[in-house]
């Protein structure tokens, strides 16, 4: 799948700071990337997520409330939560959020919660271990102690092996040198099978993945046993946890704290649903692009410098119609990406060299016996668009500048215009086309030609 980075680098529409960030705006030099986030608003949407109440939550100060209206200053109500069994995008501030829930119970949670080396020992109850199948003909080395070859017939998860290996190390003594010369036998032989698919990981071989879709299924399998039942949010933090240990992507060693992690996977969920996911963690950075790629999405994972940069460049100058339509002219010199008949309907999909109007990366024209339109539309690049109001209001308000007011009087873009049986659209005369703004699960701009319009009511 094509990926637009370099769209990404001037212009995009959904930003998720982590709160290291935003926190950062309280130190010296804060308050001119605060001024340029505010300058940025009018073009692009911020969110905060319920991970960064989860990471307030622990403060049992009022200086919670502080960083609160921080994030406000920054995210506005912009709020992103998970509820029920999918994720919600809702108008309430930070404090209003927060004001809904005992966080008591949170943070009384977070302190009861068991040490790591139990966390950490239940990833290793996933791991099946049946070193009979995994060694396959293997003659052991004779002066291997009794009590260890057992040990590899009789163990069935990695925590049997783990458990059962603490005590046969406590009477090692004079025997360590054996197993450590066995231990680099089978390293240099290779004779033990690649244990992720050992552990039944599909589409990875040890250092990337081969596979996407057979990965994510895999994986998620493998990170759901011996749990009943789990929300796609439960799954994908769990999923990001189990990196570190099964060292898909490794961490450094201050990471190793089972608080972090499972906040850090809430951020890189809810900044999967977002554009640009910005952190001055390295750690968090690398596992939610792992994470990421696993689920066939691709926000653009940057740090703290990287987002100056972009935000000090500025947005591009307004798109046009015209330009639009000149491009089209040149059609033939687009890379195609798709072309597919559906009915009696033949599709061809380009990839546009930018985005237009802050979100339109692809052109399709349809043709249907002897008739075309074309429409644009985004690529997929988050978990899931659903109907965003911010952003509509932003390729709305583009449009109204360009060509007036639209062909039923409405001006400036209003939040009561999305209700929830949806939102009616937007329509514009240009030329010979009848210019459409719809939401159908994703916003499209389509161009459908009418015939016998009076020349007065061109634009």
């Amino acid at each position: 799948m094509r990926r637009p980075y370099l769209s990404l680098i001037f212009v995009t529409m959904l930003i998720y700071l982590d709160l290291n960030v935003i926190q950062d705006i309280k130190q010296a030099g804060g308050e001119e990337l605060l001024m340029r986030i505010k300058q940025d608003q009018q073009r692009n949407v911020y969110c905060f997520s319920e991970a960064h109440l989860y990471d307030l939550s622990r403060d049992q100060t009022d200086h919670k409330y502080t960083d609160m209206e921080l994030i406000a200053e920054v995210a506005g109500d912009h709020c992103i939560y998970f509820e029920g069994d999918r994720v919600r995008f809702d108008y309430e501030t930070p404090r209003e959020y927060f004001g809904r829930f005992d966080w008591s119970t949170v943070s009384a949670a977070w302190q009861s919660l068991p040490d790591e080396a139990n966390l950490l020992f239940d990833v290793f109850k996933l791991m099946p271990l049946n070193f009979t199948a995994a060694l396959h003909d293997l003659t052991l080395p004779e002066d291997m102690p009794d009590v260890f070859k057992d040990l590899l017939t009789q163990t069935v998860t990695y925590y049997d092996f783990f458990a059962a290996f603490m005590d046969y190390t406590v009477e090692l003594s004079e025997k360590q040198k054996s197993f450590r010369a066995l231990l680099q036998y089978l390293r240099s032989q290779d004779l033990l099978i690649n244990y992720y698919e050992y552990f039944g990981l599909k589409g990875y071989d040890g250092t990337r993945i081969t596979d996407q879709a057979a990965f994510l299924e895999s994986y998620s399998a493998f990170c759901a046993k011996n749990v009943p039942k789990m929300t796609v949010y439960q799954s994908f933090i769990r999923m990001y946890y189990c990196l570190e240990f099964l060292g898909l992507v490794k961490g450094k060693a201050d990471k190793q704290k089972m608080m972090n992690l499972a906040n850090d996977g809430r951020h890189a969920f809810f900044g999967g649903y977002c554009d640009i996911v910005v952190s001055k963690d390295e750690d968090f950075r690398n596992k939610a692009k792992f994470m990421y790629e696993a689920c066939g999405i691709h926000p653009w994972v940057i740090g703290p410098d990287e987002f100056r940069d972009w935000i000090t460049a500025g947005p591009p100058n307004d798109d046009t119609l015209g330009e639009l339509y000149q491009l089209i002219g040149k059609v033939g010199e687009l890379e195609c990406i798709d072309e597919h008949e559906t009915d009696d309907t033949r599709y061809t999909t380009f990839a546009l060299p930018r985005l237009f109007y802050d979100y339109f990366g692809l052109l399709t024209f349809g043709e249907n016996e002897g008739k075309y339109f074309f429409y644009l539309t985004a690529e997929k690049l988050r978990f899931n668009r659903g109907t965003w109001t911010p952003q509509i209001s932003v390729p709305v308000g583009l449009l109204l500048k360009e060509l007036g007011m639209d062909l039923q009087g409405k001006g400036e873009f209003q939040r009561s215009e999305v209700t929830a049986s949806g939102w009616p659209g937007r329509a514009w005369l240009y030329g010979n086309s009848i210019v459409e703004l719809i939401c159908e699960q994703d916003l499209y701009l389509k161009f459908n030609p009418v015939n016998d319009i009076p020349a007065a009511d061109k634009v």
